[in-house]
């Protein structure tokens, strides 16, 4: 256990069950199955949140659930869920539910506006969790045309109770309604033993802000076979991109699967785009999607898989609180590894001599965002 409720040094954990559930057809039904079938309590903390169908749909969910006395707590990041209607609020203000938003846009709070709470988190019951990084939002809404694509992972086994107490913690700071305290889970240990996959619940916050980044790094660097890794927003530091040329140097088959021309941020990626010469110059090869925008945060080491809320990006280094699942695990390592190649069906792989001979007008472009990120970059963070 972390030294204090605040520390994101989290143990690996042995008996855990994880299953990946792709795409918003098959992640909100089963978190909305799990929390109509909720006894006791409902954890939510999310960005992205916004009215609409899918919303609506959990809403529903947890006005039943509060009907049959289970407590639901909710934690939305203020400036992500600026889309929920009053109408929904006034919906969710009833006994049993409890919501707070996490930092309050504030004018006079100038920079400190910009720590915003990334992660996306579901528990039930403190029996199963739901981590990815979807939020709730129509635009996963796989009934649109334009759906963004993503994953979840359903867990199960004893990194729940990490995962509610990295919950417990921000809650605390806006809350005083406490939760149950969080024990060793004694019921559900005995339970967890037929559960034999290994994990590790990886977070940071404004105090362990650099805790994901080394992990990434460290297992890029001791990786031995491959390195595949997608983020929708690929705007990577320096210490990344070598250490992803390192590893393809050594023989590693490092593969970016990123955004096309389909993409939310088209500035984000063309931050990127600055660092594909080099990259492929050095054997990392680069795939960007051609049918969908895909917004998972993926990354495959091996036996090693990372998924959750974190970019792999600067800013979202410096700024957010995230969180992310670790596994390792040959079966769904071995699962993760055919999502992927079916994701790269979705995919035009960047040639180097090809890309070599872009035009000046992306060269351009690529040139001013650059001068967007080091602006970026320089933006003194204050402390919170």
């Amino acid at each position: 256990m972390p030294t204090n409720k605040y520390d994101s040094n989290f143990p690996i954990r042995k008996n855990n069950q994880f299953e990946l559930l792709v795409n918003a057809s098959t992640f909100y039904p089963a978190i909305i199955d799990t929390i109509n079938q909720a006894k006791t309590e409902v954890i939510i903390e999310n960005y992205l949140t916004t009215s609409g169908k899918i919303f609506s749909q959990f809403i529903n969910a947890l006005l039943q659930a509060a009907e049959r006395n289970v407590k639901v707590y909710c934690l939305f990041d203020d400036f992500g869920s600026k889309g929920i209607s009053r109408k929904d609020l006034s919906l969710l203000n009833t006994k049993n539910i409890h919501i707070q938003f996490y930092n309050r846009i504030k004018y006079q709070k100038y920079l400190n506006n910009l720590f915003r709470d990334h992660r996306k988190i579901y528990i039930i019951d403190r029996k199963k969790a739901f981590i990815g990084g979807a939020g709730l939002s129509d635009k996963f809404d796989c009934d649109n045309a334009n759906a963004w694509h993503d994953i979840m992972v359903s867990i199960q086994g004893d990194v729940i109770e990490d995962w509610l107490i990295l919950f417990q913690s921000n809650w605390i700071k806006y809350n005083k309604t406490s939760l149950k305290p969080i024990t060793q889970l004694n019921d559900s240990t005995v339970e967890n033993k037929h559960f034999s996959q290994q994990g590790q619940v990886i977070a940071f916050s404004t105090a362990h802000r650099h805790q994901l980044k080394k992990q990434l790094l460290n297992e890029i660097n001791k990786s031995k076979k491959y390195i595949w890794l997608t983020t929708p927003y690929f705007v990577p530091s320096r210490k990344l991109r070598r250490s992803l040329i390192r590893a393809a140097q050594r023989g590693v088959d490092v593969k970016l699967l990123l955004p096309g021309k389909i993409t939310d941020h088209p500035g984000v990626r063309i931050m990127g785009q600055r660092y594909y010469a080099q990259l492929l110059r050095h054997d990392v090869q680069i795939f960007e999607f051609t049918l969908h925008f895909s917004h998972a945060k993926v990354m495959l080491s091996d036996q090693w898989a990372t998924t959750g809320s974190s970019n792999f990006d600067r800013w979202n280094f410096r700024w957010n609180l995230e969180a992310n699942q670790a596994i390792t695990d040959l079966e769904f390592s071995k699962i993760l590894e055919q999502w992927f190649k079916q994701e790269l069906k979705n995919c035009d792989e960047i040639i180097y001599q090809q890309w070599r001979n872009r035009s000046y007008w992306q060269r351009s472009k690529e040139w001013f965002w650059g001068g967007v990120v080091k602006i970026l970059e320089h933006l003194k963070r204050p402390s919170k």
